[in-house]
């Protein structure tokens, strides 16, 4: 029922072998660039400035599927992890990962949000490698992002503090589906019903970023949002068998399509644009709807031609704004990014011919 649709476009644009091309150029420049063996840390480039751990998480997402695509990306893997103990930060009621590198005399700060990335990233990882030291990294990130829930009211925020987010909790609740050690199933599907129950936008159906005070902005729908809660819909559904889980997650999708791709182009940073991208193809391979064939697989593979012919500079990197090349400096995360839409459409594209 899969490999009909993924087949199908496949026909009419690049296949796995170009997509992973794409994917592997990306890495080979952002790796050659901006990682020092001698740190044992990714900088950014031309600003000596360590990445922060967010984009950290994405280095090992891009690395992780380029790894599960072809094996000789596992050194460039386990380098990227190497470089988190260097972000270890085993102080306070609950150790976890710091937002930068420890530095002796520093303080640090360590966030929910980058722990819950770093967790759906080493799990995948873990997949890849059947690495134990994987799995604990992953336990540990997962137990400091769950740290911050509200045991009683539900939901997660970025950071103490801070108010609670659709994207701390859905990201914990993806990082819960994704490995077995901490937490269930149910408890993940708690999470995603806080976030349907205290974060709907009754204008346009999707989510509000945050849950704040009465009379304090929330903040418009984001696309990176949308994204986790596709993927988290689509794995509940799997996870539990229930029907509506699908339909949930098919109407994000469409309500997704309609709001960040009008003219064909999506309208997100390219983090953001990539994860749409990504939440679409998976969720045809998921969960398809009766009779369903393409979902929004069609666009989501035309829009990573579009984001690899117009989004880079003639260097090769990819730009902060979807699909539009770099006006100046260039980010790890954003290449990242790129790459890891590249290497996992290219397996789902694969896996569907296998």
């Amino acid at each position: 029922m899969i490999a009909p649709a993924l087949l199908a476009y496949a026909l009419l644009y690049p296949r796995a072998a170009a997509l992973a091309a794409w994917g592997a150029d990306t890495l080979r420049l952002t790796q050659r660039s901006c990682y020092h063996a001698e740190l044992a840390l990714y900088l950014e480039n031309g600003s000596g400035r360590p990445v922060d751990l967010g984009a950290e998480a994405n280095l090992i997402l891009a690395f992780a599927a380029a790894a599960e695509y072809e094996p000789k990306f596992l050194p460039d893997l386990r380098a990227a992890e190497g470089c988190l103990d260097r972000y270890w930060d085993a102080s306070g009621a609950t150790p976890g990962y710091a937002d930068y590198p420890i530095r002796e005399g520093e303080q640090t700060e360590k966030s929910y949000s980058n722990n819950s990335v770093l967790a759906v990233a080493l799990a995948g990882a873990a997949r890849v490698t059947k690495s134990d030291e994987d799995a604990q990294r992953c336990s540990k990130a997962l137990r400091f992002a769950l740290s911050g829930e509200d045991a009683k009211a539900g939901g997660i925020p970025d950071r103490v503090g801070g108010p609670k987010s659709a994207n701390t909790t859905a990201l914990t609740a993806l990082a819960i589906l994704r490995q077995s050690e901490i937490s269930s199933p149910a408890h993940a599907e708690q999470l995603y019903v806080w976030i349907r129950t205290n974060l709907r936008d009754p204008a346009t159906n999707l989510l509000r970023p945050r849950l704040v005070e009465a009379g304090v902005a929330p903040g418009y729908p984001l696309p990176s949002d949308t994204a986790q809660l596709i993927e988290l819909a689509c794995l509940l559904a799997g996870a539990t068998g229930e029907l509506k889980y699908a339909e949930q997650a098919r109407r994000l999708e469409m309500l997704s399509i309609e709001r960040w791709l009008p003219a064909g182009k999506i309208d997100a940073e390219t983090l953001a644009g990539t994860q749409l991208a990504e939440a679409w193809i998976d969720r045809i391979r998921r969960c398809p709807g009766k009779g369903e064939t393409y979902g929004a697989a069609l666009q989501a593979y035309a829009a990573l031609q579009a984001l690899h012919d117009s989004g880079r500079d003639r260097a090769g990197h990819y730009g902060h704004r979807f699909a539009e090349p770099p006006a100046g400096a260039w980010s790890v995360a954003d290449q990242s990014a790129a790459a890891c839409a590249f290497f996992t459409t290219a397996l789902a594209l694969r896996n569907a011919k296998g």
